[in-house]
């Protein structure tokens, strides 16, 4: 069963696991379409910034808004969340109706980190892409030069850049599938705007002045 607060500190973001300090804002567009016409496409648009300190707390600010026939706006989504972890409790905040709903985690997990980095980052590839990888270039993404790989082996696209300079974190990824007759069925893409290594402001895990403060029932 999923911990709830695992998804309160992570809200889905499997490119940005580990204790590594940093703060990153970044932005994500993606779609499906479930049907073989073009009327059943629904798409997000997702951006955010996660702040991410050493000891393994995080703090979630994310804006996502979601779409019906690919264009047509149908709701908005704002998530922010804090999750402190020497403490193993978490904050769900509602900025709208000013309120901290605290959650006192009775889960725990292990921290999963990326593999030790290297000069070409090609461990951090095979860990994100799998066996079957090939360097397809090179360039720069939020001031960081990046080293891009492609998964090769499927009809399906697969591509991630990583950053030497920070680790080999990931700061763009695109992905897309494809039916039997080679028509896309969705498309991924996350992108990072901008990078600062080392710890957030501490202050940032409290929950903002003035809220109303709440507890979830266990």
């Amino acid at each position: 069963m999923a911990c709830g607060c695992s998804l309160l500190a992570y809200v889905g973001l499997w490119q940005l696991l580990g204790t590594a300090p940093r703060t990153v804002s970044f932005e994500i567009d993606r779609w499906n379409n479930d049907s073989w016409g073009l009327h059943n496409i629904v798409r997000d648009r997702i951006a955010g910034t996660v702040g991410i300190f050493a000891d393994g707390s995080r703090v979630n600010s994310i804006q996502a808004t979601h779409y019906k026939h690919y264009c047509i706006r149908s709701g908005d989504w704002p998530a922010h969340s804090i999750y402190i972890r020497p403490a193993n409790i978490g904050y769900e905040i509602n900025d709208g109706t000013r309120t901290a709903t605290l959650w006192r985690c009775t889960c725990t997990w292990e921290e999963s980190q990326p593999p030790p980095p290297d000069a070409s980052c090609i461990a951090a590839a095979r860990a994100g892409l799998g066996a079957n990888v090939a360097q397809v270039g090179s360039g720069e993404i939020a001031g960081a030069p990046v080293i891009r790989y492609k998964e090769t082996g499927s009809n399906d696209q697969h591509e991630i850049a990583f950053a030497p300079k920070f680790g080999c974190d990931i700061l763009e990824e695109r992905s897309a599938t494809y039916n039997a007759i080679g028509l896309p069925t969705s498309r991924f893409h996350y992108i990072v705007r901008s990078y600062l290594p080392g710890n957030p402001a501490q202050s940032l895990l409290a929950p903002p002045t003035g809220y109303v403060h709440r507890e979830k029932p266990l």
